[in-house]
């Protein structure tokens, strides 16, 4: 009991060490596997491609924020040979690259997506899903284009050195995610998602 008490306050508590940023996109709903894994899979059909573009401040800035984002995810039937069920499996990829082109900084993720639904009801079918992303972040700055208060050369220009500490320009990660997802499918086809 001692246990399962720790586990959960570690889950819990955990949390608060865990941030993250993702990317800012308007129609964020048009790549449902990048708002929630389980949702992977959970649609009619074979297959499903999704891609956005965000090209943000492009007349305000000269060099401006540009987000691209592309993926797929398939739903895989249980039935083999005399098993048949309406339970089935998602699997999907999906790409993201942001850029801010005024610091020359990116952000490129790839990543691997798996959920599986089960389905309860058959008068109104409802399915619970359970999903897992898996990927790898890639990120990058170039300081030759940001100035420090330091370099400020007290004329006219920001030509002297910096004593700022700088991290790494170029450092990767692991994108790691879990999703719930819960869907009715009514008979006008109307659907209902809690996740």
């Amino acid at each position: 009991m001692k246990a399962k008490i720790f586990t959960f306050f570690l889950l819990v508590l955990g949390q608060i060490a865990l941030n993250g940023q993702d990317e800012h996109f308007s129609q964020f709903f048009a790549i449902p596997i990048h708002m929630n894994p389980a949702l992977t899979g959970a649609y009619d059909g074979t297959y499903r491609m999704t891609a956005i573009y965000r090209d943000q401040w492009n007349g305000a800035l000269e060099s401006p924020y540009k987000t691209f984002a592309a993926g797929g995810d398939t739903k895989l039937d249980l039935n083999f040979g005399s098993l048949e069920s309406d339970d089935h499996f998602g699997l999907g990829l999906f790409f993201v690259s942001d850029r801010v082109a005024e610091f020359q900084a990116s952000t490129n993720k790839i990543s691997g997506y798996m959920s599986y639904h089960k389905k309860f009801g058959d008068k109104i079918p409802s399915y619970l899903g359970a999903g897992f992303k898996f990927g790898v972040i890639q990120r990058n700055i170039n300081y030759d284009n940001i100035n420090f208060q330091d370099q400020f050369n007290q004329i006219d220009d920001f030509t002297e050195p910096t004593s700022e500490v700088l991290p790494p320009n170029n450092i990767g990660a692991f994108d790691i995610s879990l999703g719930l997802n819960y869907y009715i499918k009514m008979e006008n086809d109307t659907r209902y998602y809690v996740g």
